[in-house]
């Protein structure tokens, strides 16, 4: 399985809803989960979190920056979140999920 966007975006950049379809998309399903990071940057935690899912192989994950590219294999190389962590997502996705359909 390949995770396409695992970033989503990165709209925990934004200061308001992004216009644009996808990302306005991300942007409410972030905002309602209301996740607690637990102290890491929501580049690391929504990377670690797709790319160690059970039967993930690869992500897909775009950047014009060289410097990006290689926080997120420093990210990787961490391997998986806290179990903890990862429930909690996983709980809180499936609390609010509300027939959340697969965006492109």
């Amino acid at each position: 399985m390949i995770a396409k966007r695992p970033l989503a975006g990165a709209v925990w950049h934004s200061s308001q809803r992004p216009e644009a379809y996808c990302e306005s998309h991300y942007w409410d399903r972030w905002k309602t989960m209301n996740i607690d990071p637990q102290g890491l940057s929501w580049n690391e935690l929504a990377l670690r979190f797709c790319a160690y899912l059970p039967g993930v192989t690869s992500c897909i994950v775009g950047t014009g920056k060289i410097g990006h590219f290689k926080q997120n294999l420093e990210f990787l190389k961490l391997g998986p979140l806290d179990i903890d962590l990862q429930q909690q997502v996983l709980e809180s996705f499936a609390r609010h999920d509300d027939h959340w359909a697969g965006l492109i």
